[in-house]
């Protein structure tokens, strides 16, 4: 995979129950095939390791 930049912004945090939370954001990169954009949203626990996610979806954005 070439090197890209990228960047991410408006992030939500949706707290769940004391251990749990769902993260929401929007992902910019560029690449040599131009930039692309496209929401995330991850779901994380906590564990005694710390924080771990254990989802992950990436969405992409038309026209952005």
């Amino acid at each position: 995979m070439p090197p890209q930049n990228v960047s991410a912004f408006d992030p939500v945090v949706l707290p769940v129950g004391r251990d749990g939370a769902i993260v929401n954001y929007v992902v910019r990169s560029s690449s040599p095939d131009g930039p692309h954009e496209h929401t995330a949203t991850s779901v994380w626990t906590r564990t005694h390791g710390g924080w771990r996610m254990v989802f992950h979806q990436g969405t992409a954005i038309p026209g952005r």
